[in-house]
């Protein structure tokens, strides 16, 4: 009884015969004889060009395993019009020739073939597109809810970079003379007062009429130097006493304790001193 392999070549032209000695030998034949290329037929196929140069030039290590390479190859006989299931069986007792000259011995049987389409190499998307499109999706996605709601999401870092903005005057009330800490205070008019803080029973108010450095003493505290402009407004609280030298005459109207009090003239020292409560009634 013939063999399978001799079926194949009994089938085939003393020309192919010549030409083709091996399967593979015969699929490239038979792929050149109808105009195809590898690229071509790896496209109809789903058969990587890889495969296909293996199977043809029986680079049987370059190949996966046995059943994949019966299906590849059966695909691709049957694909060129002839019978790409023989052919598969005789690529494979070619390879077991090849390799250990016979030593290997392989039990084939035809109803478990694996389907040709169950064989096609599945196309890859790699994981750079995978993850771009899902990134585009992610931004498209954020950008219409916060068109739909309105929202700005930098509002909040916009907010945090911004930063505090301090009064000039209370900065200027609030300097020390010479880099010393005292516990003397001056504050704006309209600041607010923490309303824990102890009722003081005397409470001083200078709006200056002109340009002049001040020194303020309060309950014989150390002295704290001021620099008082045209226009602005001071008020210190105290609980005995509060002094204030002026540098320049007639530079501030002065009140205490909501009673306005005369600018006062200068001493026999030659300085514009205000003593309170001296120059109260009273005193």
């Amino acid at each position: 009884m013939a063999t399978e392999k001799e079926r194949i070549r009994s089938s085939s032209t003393p020309e192919q015969e010549k030409l083709a000695p091996t399967i593979g030998a015969r699929l490239r034949h038979l792929r050149e004889q109808k105009g195809l290329s590898v690229t071509e037929v790896s496209e109809k196929t789903h058969i990587s060009c890889s495969n296909i140069h293996a199977i043809e030039n029986e680079t049987f290590e370059k190949l996966p395993a046995d059943t994949f390479v019966r299906g590849l190859v059966t695909l691709y006989g049957d694909f060129l019009e002839s019978n790409g299931s023989d052919m598969a069986v005789i690529f494979l007792e070619e390879r077991d020739q090849n390799q250990a000259r016979g030593k290997r011995k392989r039990f084939f049987r035809n109803n478990n073939s694996l389907a040709p389409k169950r064989l096609a190499e599945p196309s890859h998307i790699s994981s750079a597109t995978l993850a771009a499109v899902l990134l585009l999706i992610i931004v498209f996605s954020f950008t219409s809810f916060c068109a739909y709601t309105g929202w700005n999401p930098f509002e909040y870092f916009l907010k945090e970079s911004r930063p505090a903005v301090i009064p000039l005057s209370e900065t200027i009330a609030q300097e020390p003379a010479h880099n010393t800490t005292s516990a003397a205070t001056a504050f704006p008019a309209d600041s607010a007062r923490p309303s824990k803080q102890r009722q003081k029973p005397y409470t001083l108010t200078a709006v200056f009429t002109k340009n002049t450095g001040v020194d303020v003493v309060i309950d014989g505290k150390k002295p704290v130097h001021l620099q008082g402009t045209e226009g602005k407004e001071l008020r210190w609280k105290a609980g005995k006493s509060i002094r204030l030298y002026f540098d320049q005459p007639d530079s501030a109207t002065i009140t205490v304790n909501e009673t306005q009090v005369a600018f006062p003239a200068r001493n026999k020292n030659g300085r514009l001193t205000l003593a309170i409560p001296n120059i109260l009634p009273g005193n």
